[in-house]
């Protein structure tokens, strides 16, 4: 991957809309431990902007957005060990 994002498990959810897309996420982001990283693959051309706005409430975060021929690759970080809710909010925290 040319980003350098590792990735520990990767959810081919093209042809699904939201809420199911975020459904299955979420579901999977759970299961998984501090640090690691979900891979979406995803065709809902509101992906990006409905996951903005269900993490922002949590310590799970997008990393990188990028747009492949026809789909859309999110990279989400599970809530980093250590990171609550406020520091999530902050700017320029990691």
């Amino acid at each position: 991957m040319e980003k350098g994002y590792q990735t520990n498990r990767i959810l081919d959810v093209r042809g699904w809309h939201c809420p199911w897309v975020l459904l299955k996420a979420k579901s999977l982001l759970k299961q998984m431990k501090p640090g690691e990283i979900l891979e979406v693959l995803s065709t809902d051309p509101e992906v990006g902007e409905n996951f903005r706005a269900v993490l922002k409430t949590g310590g799970d975060r997008i990393v990188l957005i990028e747009r492949v021929s026809g789909y859309f690759r999110l990279f989400i970080q599970r809530e980093s060990p250590g990171r609550t809710d406020a520091a999530a909010g902050k700017r320029g925290g990691g």
